[in-house]
């Protein structure tokens, strides 16, 4: 899954991303799970030009999966009007898919 996250991000010119997700509920004291990607074929970037995104991955019902934090360097890649749509959509799909391996977490031991 993050693999085909990477290459959506690279195709849509982000510079870094970062997708922290919480410890199973079941499992007291597993530590967050984070997951980084870095676009080596972007130039330095341009503290000036960065758009930041802090998204929550929240479904409807208000179950929590996780953030997913995006930088883009807007003086070298451009900002194209699909790009936040493209975005909103990665979002839904990293929710749906973190909701399918919650669902597969091991449950407490009674």
């Amino acid at each position: 899954m993050w693999e085909q996250t990477c290459a959506a991000l690279r195709h849509l010119g982000f510079d870094h991303a970062r997708l922290i997700t919480p410890g199973c509920d079941h499992a007291p004291g597993r530590p967050d799970k984070r997951l980084v990607f870095e676009n080596q074929e972007q130039p330095q970037r341009n503290p000036r030009g960065e758009l930041f995104l802090k998204l929550p991955l929240v479904e409807t019902d208000g179950t929590f999966h996780g953030t997913l934090i995006l930088r883009k360097d807007l003086v070298y890649t451009p900002f194209h009007h699909y790009t936040l749509r493209r975005v909103e959509h990665l979002r839904k799909t990293l929710i749906r898919y973190l909701h399918k391996e919650r669902s597969c977490c091991p449950t407490k031991a009674h």
